[in-house]
C-alpha cells in the first residue's frame, strides 16, 4: 500500500493478523525457506493450517461417516490446535479463536504499531 498509494497512505490505520514466532512457525519457516528461497507471508501459515485441520477432521470422518455433521463436529472438537500460525480452537457458533490482532498506522512511510 505504502508504495503504491504514497503520501496518500499517511495516516491510515488499520489491522493484520499478528505474527506467530513459535516453534511451528519456525519448523514451518524453515521448510517454506528451503522449498521457495523467501521469507513466508502471513497468509501462508493459515494456509498450511487449513490443509493440515482439514486432513485431520476429514480422517476423523472417513468412510460412511463422512458427513457435514461429522465434519462440523470434529472442527467443533478441535481444540488449541497448534499450528504454523499459532493456537486455533472452534467454538459454537463455527468461528476459529484464539488469533490476534496489530494495529497498525502509516507513519513516515512505514508501519507503525499502534499501542
Amino acid at each position: 500500500m505504502i508504495k503504491e498509494a504514497g503520501n496518500a497512505s499517511e495516516g491510515v490505520l488499520f489491522t493484520k493478523y499478528a505474527s506467530y514466532q513459535g516453534k511451528e512457525y519456525q519448523d514451518f519457516a524453515e521448510k517454506y525457506r528451503k522449498k521457495f528461497g523467501k521469507e513466508p507471508e502471513t497468509f501462508a501459515t493459515y494456509c498450511y493450517d487449513v490443509v493440515r485441520i482439514a486432513a485431520q477432521t476429514l480422517s476423523k470422518c472417513n468412510g460412511n461417516r463422512r458427513s457435514g455433521d461429522c465434519v462440523r463436529n470434529a472442527l467443533l472438537g478441535l481444540d488449541d490446535y497448534r499450528g504454523a500460525s499459532g493456537l486455533i480452537s472452534f467454538k459454537e457458533g463455527n468461528n476459529a479463536s484464539a488469533k490476534t490482532f496489530e494495529k497498525l498506522v502509516i507513519q513516515g512511510g512505514r508501519y507503525v504499531p499502534v499501542s
